[in-house]
């Protein structure tokens, strides 16, 4: 409750065969009181992204399935591409550890709403850990957990994605 007396609610149980899920739940800026997004890992390797209708019955629902071989959790958010200013729909925009590397992907939210993987990038990486949508330039940065317990920030710009400093142990 967002007043007193404060307290959390149980908003029900949803999905099955889900072996992961992360940082990937965000309020999007669709509907007037914004949907939930979620994208999942299910068992088989792939993601799933579900949403929560907040206008109609706040019910779960499905969405497509895309990737495979994911084994880390995925953090999701959405950015201001597409967006006509920052109170509209903007494309979301995910990473994702794969087989060592980070995975790129993102959805036009505003045409024909199907996940595509547009890079594969980085080395040696366990998981991610954040993904933020910067004010420097609206560049797309990253902190990964490398597989030998370094944290290593990575950016994308209109060059593409770029190695950044190691900054250190996690």
């Amino acid at each position: 409750m967002n007043g007193p007396p404060w307290t959390w609610s149980d908003g029900g149980r949803f999905g099955s065969n889900i072996a992961l899920s992360g940082a990937s739940l965000i309020q999007s800026h669709y509907g007037n009181q914004g949907n939930l997004e979620l994208v999942v890992v299910l068992n088989n390797g792939q993601m799933q992204h579900w949403w929560r209708n907040n206008d109609a019955g706040m019910v779960w629902n499905a969405s497509a399935t895309f990737g495979s071989g994911v084994s880390s959790t995925p953090c999701m958010i959405e950015g201001q591409y597409g967006a006509a200013d920052e109170n509209h729909v903007g494309n979301f925009e995910l990473c994702v550890a794969v087989g060592g590397q980070i995975q790129h992907w993102w959805r036009d939210n505003q045409g024909d709403m199907q996940w595509r993987q547009s890079a594969t990038f980085g080395g040696n990486i366990q998981t991610v850990t954040t993904l933020i949508e910067g004010s420097y330039d609206f560049n797309l940065e990253v902190v990964a957990l490398r597989a030998d317990g370094q944290l290593q920030h990575f950016w994308r710009d209109g060059g593409g994605w770029h190695d950044g400093p190691v900054i250190g142990p996690a």
